[in-house]
């Protein structure tokens, strides 16, 4: 069998290795006799040698310059199409990130990209034959919520799937179909070596088999048939699955349009392209298809994408999922395993290649009125300075917020550099093939986004509520190709001149029969607002936004119009026709941004370290503004005692538009502008269900979101989340931020609150109710909510996602290692990491190493895994002499995999005695034993809710599940856990090895009680 190795290979660590029939490869790289030397490897550049020699075929960069038909070039790489051959594959291997494919035997039909002007190559292959599929679980987590997946929504038998659950073993399926897609130029090398189809080839044909009378493909020596049914097999896979993935934010033509042409023309590096694998396996996962007599089900397919530029944002250089539109049009993905990227250089942050960065941004933002104030038209000039990281740079990706504008009014007026020189840009998404994001896909498919429309139902069950919103546009995502080509260090200024028109005036009508007026429609005012919005672009790709030292001027007319605006102001005038002119400038800010609204205003002047508030509210809450400059003084003082806050000069507080309750469910916990803090409010409608439900959930909601704001200008803006992966810190803490500042703030109503907001939030996780403001935000219980790999739930429902969030932080995981270690973690971690982009895996370094405790099976279970146990606690009464009895205890739960432990109450009705201890649960199994105790012992589960949970049964029975099993349910491998008396009072805990931890003597019965309680009145 002949070989060829990949630059990949030797470069990346195993990237792509491509291993087959390569007949023109066979000289290259030879096995050794045995005895003898092995070969020198060549040079990885040398070993890519080429069937013909595509170099050549590669366009000339100043040609296309010249010609200044750059959007023209890169259609002509699209033209998605099959290829007039079949070839054969005998063995032949793709290794990418996490997964192995062997291709081992069959028939690939190539897919063609380009037309026109640009040559034609190959791209890809679909494939139809027999094949073997492993995937790497490296993440505890990953192997865990896969193995899950299966037993519980695949029903598979958990036996088979521990080895991979625990590590031990690649996930590793079988495949008949395959679709394969890179822009890399070795996949055209490597398919041309392919031996074509031909008379007496093998090749596969449906035979009805003459003993089971069962139609079976199977392989036969052919002749042009070979081809013909070759070809007639991908015809309907390249289709089929194409479709299919634009539907999930993948869409094929764009991926290779546009990775094609930055590596060819651009000499993008092979390792920031995208390469795309899906295989029709063997097994089902039941991501989209829950029923289960069902053949040829369209979720046999499992995704293995390479993203090496991080269009996705989900911080992972390579993932595997399952994903597809179910019988109801909704989309469902699930991500299996992944590969964080490799660290950079700089300071070691798994990022991908950012071969740019900012170095000063200068903007001039003029606020037009239109339409009596109803819009803002913003005509902005911008000059925006950058900086190669890199050689050989001769462009660079970057998005402008067209997605806070009104669809159709962006427009970009100028683009060229400080001296006048024209630069050659392209819009990404005006192809024929326009590019789907994700949140487009779920918008299209019916599914919330925080969309403008929500219905509500007031006492009626026909009200509604709707926004008159104008609706909104995507975001702009521009290719801009320099004049010249830039080595390390290089700098280059751009200006960039757009104008749009931003939603100001906002108005809200209720619908229906609405209780207490004759009228069956009312119209609301929701204020006058634009909302934060972006002057300066961002840079691609995001990891954790664009941070720019910049300055900005900012001109209002003499019409009722305020501004708030990021940074310190520097400068204000007033010119000859009365317009305000404000000067600001920002250092190091992610996300600067201006909002206007018809305010009034109040500045007042920083004090003692502390800095100067311009706060701006609505003429019907302006009777407020003396209240806010104090309150926000008194935040920062609360949260300098664990965090390091920034050095702030101004900071601007405003009042956003009137949000109705479905909005609010529907919308993502929004990072702040960098200085400014937006308040929130809420209309509850016309029932007073809806402000009952508000203030149920958290009475002190304006000063939690106060509070929740100013903590994203350290997290998020200081110290900054790397990618989507680490974004839920953002949410959780700053969530978890306003809570703390209301329970010490507010004394006992404070804590009172703290503790509603808590058993509030735990409610809504455990027992979801659909209800018309939250709709699409309960729980599903056949999905995990990992906070990390979210999937469709983190992506679909934010108000769940965020609830979980702040629930897993402020009470699990701060009452696992306690107050002390929970602050002190969050306050050094604020310092250490200042100024850079953090991860999770950080993170939970940070809470190791302030608690002295291992956190890798609760950051694995809750944060990564997210998965939700119903859990059950048996116990049985075993006799003893004297009289008493040793309780016999068993935990079961429904997840078969991960660890995670839980708190069970012991006491006797009469009082007599009580013992508590937190129990090891290690793949939904916990056991634990208690001597000397009365006939009427009462058990309780996790009483304080330290854990979340569907159901926490008790139950008495004869024998329990772990006695039945015998410590052996895996086959010997898996010894139950339990608590055991010591000489001195004490509890032991003992783990699956048998080694225990020393636990406190038995609780106070009155304190457990209490607790117990507690809890009761609480759910």
């Amino acid at each position: 069998m002949s070989r060829l190795f990949s630059p990949r290979q030797t470069r990346c660590g195993g990237l792509l290795a491509l291993v087959g029939a390569l007949v023109a490869a066979q000289a290259l790289v030879a096995a050794p006799a045995l005895g003898q030397d092995a070969p020198v490897e060549p040079d990885p550049d040398e070993t890519f040698i080429r069937a013909e020699n595509l170099e050549q075929t590669l366009p000339d960069l100043e040609a296309v310059r010249s010609s200044g038909a750059l959007e023209s070039h890169l259609e002509s790489y699209g033209n998605l199409r099959l290829a007039k051959d079949a070839r054969i594959v005998d063995h032949t291997l793709i290794e990418d990130g996490v997964c192995r494919a062997v291709f081992e035997s069959g028939v690939i039909v190539p897919v063609l990209s380009g037309k026109g002007d640009v040559p034609a190559r190959e791209v890809g292959f679909v494939f139809f034959g027999s094949g073997s599929l492993q995937v790497r679980m490296d993440d505890r987590a990953d192997a865990a919520r896969f193995a899950n997946h299966m037993v519980r929504n695949a029903g598979r038998d958990a036996a088979e799937f521990r080895p991979i659950a625990h590590g031990e073993a690649p996930y590793t399926t079988s495949f008949e179909r395959a679709f394969v897609l890179t822009a890399d130029r070795q996949m055209a090398d490597v398919i041309r070596r392919l031996e074509p189809i031909g008379t007496g080839t093998v090749t596969s044909e449906l035979v009805l088999d003459d003993d089971t009378r069962v139609i079976v493909e199977e392989y036969v020596v052919t002749s042009n048939r070979g081809e013909m049914k070759a070809r007639a097999v991908a015809a309907q896979v390249f289709p089929q699955r194409s479709r299919v993935l634009r539907q999930s934010g993948i869409d094929t033509v764009d991926v290779l349009q546009f990775d094609r042409m930055v590596h060819d023309l651009l000499q993008e590096p092979w390792r920031n392209l995208r390469m795309l694998m899906e295989f029709q396996t063997d097994d089902r996962f039941y991501v989209t298809e829950k029923r289960t007599k069902v053949e040829g089900a369209d979720d046999k397919w499992l995704t293995c994408f390479r993203d090496g530029f991080d269009h996705r944002n989900s911080g992972r250089y390579s993932t595997t999922f399952a994903h597809g539109i179910d019988r109801d049009d909704r989309f469902n993905l699930v991500e299996f395993a992944g590969d964080r990227f490799g660290p950079r250089p700089s300071d070691g942050a798994p990022v991908p290649d950012q071969r740019m960065e900012t170095v000063f941004g200068k903007a001039v933002v003029d606020l037009q009125p239109y339409k009596r104030l109803m819009f803002i038209r913003p005509k902005i000039h911008s000059e925006i300075t950058l900086r190669a990281t890199d050689d050989d740079v001769k462009h660079v990706v970057m998005s402008l917020p067209r997605h806070e504008a009104i669809e159709g009014t962006f427009k970009i007026t100028k683009l060229e550099t400080l001296d006048g020189r024209k630069v050659d840009f392209m819009e990404l998404d005006s192809l024929q093939s326009r590019k789907v994001t994700l949140e487009e896909s779920l918008n299209k498919l019916g599914v919330s986004q925080g969309s403008d429309f929500a219905a509500s139902g007031a006492n009626n069950a026909n009200a509604q509520s709707e926004s008159f919103d104008e609706k909104l546009g995507v975001p702009q995502e521009l290719l801009i190709v320099f004049p010249e080509t830039l080595d390390t260090k290089d700098e280059i200024t751009l200006v960039i001149d757009w104008e749009a028109e931003w939603n100001h005036g906002a108005w809200q009508l209720v619908q229906g029969n609405i209780e207490g007026s004759s009228q069956s429609n009312a119209y609301r005012p929701a204020g006058a607002s634009t909302g934060p919005m972006a002057f300066l672009p961002e840079l691609l790709p995001e990891a954790g936004g664009t941070p720019w030292t910049f300055e900005v001027e900012v001109g209002v007319p003499p019409r009722r119009l305020e501004h708030a605006v990021s940074g310190d102001t520097t400068r204000e005038r007033v010119d000859d026709s009365g317009w305000t002119w404000t000067t600001s400038k920002g250092r190091s800010m992610r996300k600067p941004a201006v909002a206007a609204g018809i305010w009034k205003s109040l500045r007042e002047p920083g004090a003692a370290g502390l800095p100067a508030i311009h706060t701006h509210m609505f003429s019907t809450y302006a009777s407020t503004l003396p209240e806010f400059g104090p309150e926000v003084r008194r935040m920062l003082l609360f949260l300098r005692r664990f965090m390091k806050m920034p050095s702030f000069y101004e900071l601007d507080v405003y009042q956003g538009r009137t949000q109705l309750m479905e909005e609010y469910y529907a919308k993502q916990i929004d990072q702040a502008a960098a200085g400014m803090i937006g308040i929130k409010t809420i209309r509850t409608g016309e029932r007073v269900t809806s402000r009952s439900q508000i203030v149920e959930e958290n009475p002190f909601r304006a000063q939690t979101d106060l509070a929740q704001q100013l903590t994203t200008q350290v997290w998020g803006q200081v110290v900054t989340p790397a990618s989507g992966r680490d974004a839920w810190m953002i949410q959780a803490i700053s969530d978890a931020f306003g809570m703390f500042y209301v329970r010490a703030a507010m004394a006992e109503d404070g804590f009172n609150a703290f503790e509603q907001r808590l058993e509030w939030v735990r409610e809504q996780l455990e027992e979801p109710r659909e209800t018309i403001e939250r709709r699409d935000q309960v729980m599903r219980q056949d999905r995990y909510l990992s906070l990390t790999d979210g999937g469709s739930m983190a992506r679909t429902r934010p108000k769940l996602f965020n609830d979980y969030g702040f629930y897993v932080l402020a009470r699990m995981l701060r009452e696992r290692i306690g107050d002390q270690a929970f602050f002190a973690a969050l306050d050094r971690f604020s310092a250490q990491y200042r100024g850079q982009l953090v991860t999770t895996e950080q993170l939970q370094a940070a809470f190791e190493s302030a608690s002295g405790m291992d956190l890798d099976p609760f950051f694995a279970y809750w944060i990564r895994g997210g998965f939700v146990p119903k859990v059950t606690v048996e116990y049985a009464l075993i006799p003893e002499d004297g009289g008493t009895f040793t309780v016999d205890g068993c935990i079961t739960t429904d997840i078969p995999f991960g660890q995670f432990d839980m708190p069970v109450a012991i006491r006797d009705r009469k009082g007599e005695r009580g013992i508590g201890g937190l129990i090891d649960v290690i793949d939904g199994r916990g056991r634990f034993s208690v001597e000397g105790r009365e006939a009427d012992v009462e058990l309780e589960a996790d009483p304080y809710g330290l854990i979340l949970s569907f159901g926490r049964k008790v139950s008495k029975v004869d024998q329990t599940t772990c006695a039945q099993e015998g410590g052996d349910r895996w086959s010997g491998t898996l010894d139950g856990s339990g608590i055991e008396k010591t000489d001195d009072g004490s509890e032991i805990e003992y783990d699956r090895t048998g080694e225990g931890a020393a636990l406190p003597p038995g609780g106070d019965p009155e304190a457990i009680e209490k607790a117990a309680g507690k809890k009761r009145r609480g759910r």
